[in-house]
């Protein structure tokens, strides 16, 4: 049987070793790409799916913002309470709790890129209800829609742009959707402070359709492929994101042997999946160390400055300065310094942005909570409100560069490939779950203990949690996914030895 032959009828897996693969890389590089685009361009185009998705997550994010100030002016043609606010704000994130579980179970099973395909299509007619809604009912469902899109996608970001990207680049793509993130809450509230709401639903339900047309244009990710026993495929899909480099050959040699020893595993049903994961440290101790980050993240409060913006800025400045310019300018500063921790992802190590990220938001949040505080009994200090603003600018500029981006970047990085599609619908699924119950208790939380009690708990949270993530959380930076999954293995293998 000849070659070809056998490739149609019998799986190439089957019989694939070191040999096999080196040979298949050594005749694949005798088709060298003609167009002279570098890895980083490819995986940059590979990557900008989810991130453009996460744009329009982070629309629906900073949406409420100006939605619900609007909704409760007199002559809106929709009335709400402060009960309805609280759920325009926090359905979003409570569907996509739920949204989270699926979405693993979608990517596992049809690949990351047509998970993404299919999930467009709810964040679309979720734009689109909003922008026709006649009443508050039909406006929550848009925002059901939305919430369920995001939270399906949200759990393929993070797996697909660390499937995608090879270690020197990870890190700055892996905070690429909290960048896309900051983009869409910015843009979202610029169009609200000029626009009406209904027009910003309408626009927002583009970029649903501008990431379809762009999946056209990517291959699905090497790491699927290969979980699918496709080994040429994988290949193919490899060699066009990575190149032909030494390191790129090493890191696809690894990934196969890594899926062959797990390959059973992989065949699972998701509970019997995660009833074996749950017992390997190398899934229960990533998994904790998450769960730890985005905990933190939440109950830090970078979420509740983006939902209740010029609710926080109105009772925070008085009438000193304009609410919606200060808005504007956090966002700007948001985006900003997201996109300059991206940078730094690539250069300074996680545990050092971690601990300044969580240092600089303690002193910051509670340094604010002490100015409001102190504001109530010496009333002539709010002439002072540009210092108010001063601190929550050095709060969003310290949370920005550590606290709101490493909790994506661990998720894409320390799960093993045979159930990183469960660590990841766990862990994201929880983080929104927090993101619900903290958007919806922010109202009640700034009644009962006021703007400077809510930002003593947030900079308490933040606080607490750089010292627990300072002692467990590992350091990632430049080393291959499975040398990370390798590190918990062997440090189990570390303490059984040590106790015979």
């Amino acid at each position: 049987m000849s070659r070809s032959g056998q490739q149609e009828t019998e799986p190439l897996h089957k019989n694939v070793n070191h040999v096999e693969i080196a040979k298949h890389l050594k005749d694949s590089e005798e088709v060298q790409d003609v167009t002279g685009i570098s890895p980083f361009w490819k995986q940059a185009l590979g990557s900008s799916p989810p991130i453009i998705a996460s744009i329009s997550s982070g629309m629906l994010f900073g949406y409420s913002a100006t939605l619900i100030p609007e909704l409760q002016k007199p002559d809106s043609d929709i009335q709400v309470n402060l009960e309805y606010a609280s759920w325009i704000a926090s359905t979003v994130p409570l569907l996509m709790s739920f949204g989270c579980l699926v979405g693993g179970t979608i990517m596992g099973r049809y690949g990351r890129k047509n998970a993404h395909f299919i999930l467009c299509i709810p964040k679309l007619l979720g734009w689109l209800t909003i922008y026709l809604a006649p009443n508050f009912a039909i406006l929550l469902v848009g925002r059901i829609l939305g919430g369920l899109s995001a939270g399906l996608l949200a759990t393929l970001f993070p797996t697909y742009l660390g499937e995608v990207s090879e270690p020197k680049y990870r890190g700055f793509f892996l905070v690429a959707p909290s960048t896309a993130l900051a983009l869409g809450i910015l843009a979202t509230h610029l169009l609200g402070t000029f626009l009406h709401w209904r027009t910003v639903a309408l626009l927002a339900s583009i970029l649903p359709l501008i990431t379809v047309i762009v999946l056209f244009l990517v291959p699905e990710t090497p790491c699927w492929l290969i979980s699918q026993n496709r080994f040429d495929e994988a290949l193919k899909a490899f060699r066009w994101l990575r190149g032909s480099s030494i390191s790129s050959k090493r890191e696809f040699e690894q990934m196969w042997d890594k899926h062959k020893e797990t390959e059973a595993i992989s065949e699972d049903s998701f509970w019997n999946k995660a009833f074996v994961a749950f017992r390997r440290p190398e899934f229960v101790k990533p998994f904790a160390i998450i769960f730890c980050c985005f905990f933190t993240m939440q109950f830090s409060g970078p979420y509740i400055v983006a939902f209740y913006s010029v609710s926080i800025l109105s009772k925070i400045l008085g009438t000193t300065m304009n609410e919606y310019l200060v808005m504007n300018a956090i966002d700007v500063l948001r985006l900003v310094m997201v996109i300059i921790a991206s940078g730094l992802l690539r250069t300074v190590r996680r545990r050092v942005l971690l601990l300044t990220s969580g240092i600089g938001t303690t002193i910051s949040a509670i340094g604010l909570a002490v100015f409001i505080f102190a504001t109530r009994y010496y009333p002539h200090l709010m002439e002072f409100s540009w210092f108010s603003v001063i601190l929550l600018v050095s709060y969003i500029f310290f949370i920005s560069i550590g606290i709101f981006v490493l909790p994506w970047c661990m998720a894409g990085e320390l799960y093993p490939l045979d159930c990183r599609s469960l660590g990841s619908s766990l862990n994201i699924s929880i983080n929104f779950f927090l993101f619900f119950i903290c958007v919806k208790i922010a109202p009640a939380l700034f009644e009962s203990l006021g703007i400077d009690g809510a930002f003593l708990f947030y900079g308490g949270i933040a606080l607490m949690g750089t010292v627990v993530l300072g002692i467990v959380l590992p350091e990632t930076k430049d080393r291959t996914l499975v040398d990370i999954q390798m590190q918990f293995i062997k440090k189990k293998e570390e303490i059984t030895r040590n106790n015979v």
